[in-house]
């Protein structure tokens, strides 16, 4: 995971790492507009803007870990 606004590393670095890691268990997924921070939560809680974002990454996180437990 790895969004493509990041401006503290490179999703394109992501990219290249995942091209050549040789595991058969292996997956990417670009988020469009996401930075390094991809679940914003201050104090217990969330921003309105960013709720949907969240819940589109732990979902996501949920489903990964799911697959292999």
């Amino acid at each position: 995971m790895h969004g493509d606004a990041d401006r503290t590393t490179s999703h394109k670095a992501s990219m290249t790492y995942m091209e050549n890691v040789t595991s058969a268990d292996k997956s990417i997924k670009i988020y469009e507009d996401y930075q390094h921070v991809m679940v914003k939560v201050v104090d217990g809680r969330s921003e309105e803007a960013d709720e949907a974002k969240n819940a589109a990454v732990l979902e996501d996180w949920k489903t990964w870990l799911l697959e292999r437990s």
